[in-house]
């Protein structure tokens, strides 16, 4: 019945991966070495009479049923103390039968544990290197400045979203639990942050898309090809200073992001004309996408200032 049981089991999870698959492995395995286990016990029984389970389940009970459910017992027995024997052997040959995915991977936090809401200040800090380490990935979100890096996988974008999603249950459980008035202003600041660093996410697949889809529509040497070009080296400079200043805090740092993100509506609409001059001679659905480009890049601007000035100037 167990190894029916296993062999049922692999059949219906034939579909699953990674972590998944692992868990569904583990209780095939366990069924299939305790069935082994106490197929040998009883060989050995009737081999060489030594009293083992037979002997032990009928001083148990006289009855059949009774028996059979004490055996059932045995056979669990014997198989979790199988696999506990096995342990790491065990997990290591899971993790090399069904590793985990990429995406499954990118959607763990590499700083947050649990163990961690019992003292409030190191969780904000691993809070602040968890934030840090989904800022560095938006650079890579634009992926016309490579070419051969490719669109940023729908993996790491499903997986950052994953885990900046377990920032904010972390940030909630920490508040639930209750801050002083220096603790609760830096949680209000981190989820403010986690906020702005999901509207840059999707603002930066909608700049790339856009992008991407004026280039396709100006067509190889077009006119547009180096507007375009300057638009995403630009917004791909400010994001790596972005990065570069939440590390710092340095005053120089922020002073120069300010500089770099402060208003500048004047200045967008010279380089929209400028761009549209420089596109005369494309098609007008060319200069409509254009156009949708660089508003799209004036927000992310917007939001990269707001971020910006959530940041701790370090003295």
């Amino acid at each position: 019945a167990g190894a029916g049981s296993a062999a049922s089991l692999w059949l219906m999870t034939t579909n699953l991966h990674g972590t998944g698959r692992q868990l569904a492995l583990l209780q095939i395995g366990f069924k299939l070495i305790a069935a082994l286990l106490m197929v040998l016990l009883l060989v050995l029984e009737h081999a060489l009479g030594v009293p083992l389970v037979l002997a032990l389940v009928r001083q148990v009970s006289e009855q059949v049923s009774l028996q059979a459910a004490w055996v059932f017992l045995l056979y669990q027995v014997v198989g979790a103390l199988a696999v506990t024997v096995l342990g790491q052997r065990l997990v290591r040959w899971l993790h090399q039968l069904s590793p985990p995915s990429v995406q499954e991977t990118l959607s763990q936090p590499q700083y947050l544990y649990e163990q961690a809401l019992d003292d409030a200040e190191t969780a904000l800090d691993l809070v602040e290197k968890e934030q840090l380490r989904l800022l560095g990935h938006l650079p890579d979100y634009l992926s016309h400045i490579d070419a051969a890096r490719g669109v940023a996988p729908v993996a790491v974008r499903v997986g950052d979203r994953a885990v900046a999603g377990k920032v904010d249950e972390f940030l909630a459980v920490l508040m639930h639990n209750g801050q002083d008035r220096q603790g609760l202003n830096r949680m209000l600041n981190l989820q403010a942050r986690n906020r702005l660093l999901h509207d840059l996410r999707d603002g930066l697949v909608q700049l790339d898309e856009s992008l991407q889809a004026t280039r396709a529509l100006d067509g190889v040497g077009g006119p547009v090809q180096a507007v375009v070009q300057r638009m995403g080296e630009a917004m791909h400079f400010l994001l790596l200073t972005l990065h570069d200043g939440a590390q710092t805090c340095a005053a120089q740092d922020l002073a120069l992001l300010q500089a770099l993100a402060s208003d500048r509506s004047d200045t967008m609409s010279q380089l929209r004309q400028k761009a549209l001059q420089e596109a005369a001679h494309a098609s007008q659905t060319t200069l409509a996408a254009l156009f949708g480009a660089t508003t799209v890049f004036e927000r992310l601007v917007w939001l990269v200032r707001g971020y910006t000035q959530l940041l701790p100037q370090q003295r």
